[in-house]
């Protein structure tokens, strides 16, 4: 699954859930973790069936790490792993997650609103 989808071609949606960055502490990530995991609160997976979850670099969004993830009536998540995220992010990088959602029986993508933002430590 490879479509061509990106932050800025998803439609904002705000009424989506934000997601979660499940291993933050008090706002900080540790960089040399095995791997970070994202969450998405549970969303209709009637209405949607794709959600890819995107790790951005904030505040110019020029770096980022995308990772597909299911969708059931428990959310979706996915992990991040450590020689992935060293590769595009380093220590002191702010960063936030959105997910991408595709509806379902349409072309159509939306974005979720951003997380709270953390800091690679």
């Amino acid at each position: 699954m490879t479509d061509d989808i990106d932050l800025y071609t998803a439609e904002p949606d705000d009424s989506l859930p934000r997601p979660i960055l499940v291993d933050s502490t008090d706002q900080l990530i540790n960089l040399d973790a095995a791997f970070l995991r994202v969450q998405l609160p549970a969303v209709d997976p009637q209405a949607y069936d794709r959600v890819r979850l995107v790790l951005l670099a904030t505040p110019d969004a020029s770096r980022s790490l995308q990772a597909e993830a299911d969708i059931d009536t428990q959310g979706a998540q996915a992990e991040f792993y450590k020689h992935d995220l060293q590769a595009i992010f380093d220590l002191d990088d702010e960063v936030v997650a959105v997910a991408l959602l595709h509806r379902r029986g349409t072309q159509r993508w939306v974005r979720s609103p951003g997380s709270e933002t953390a800091i690679f430590c």
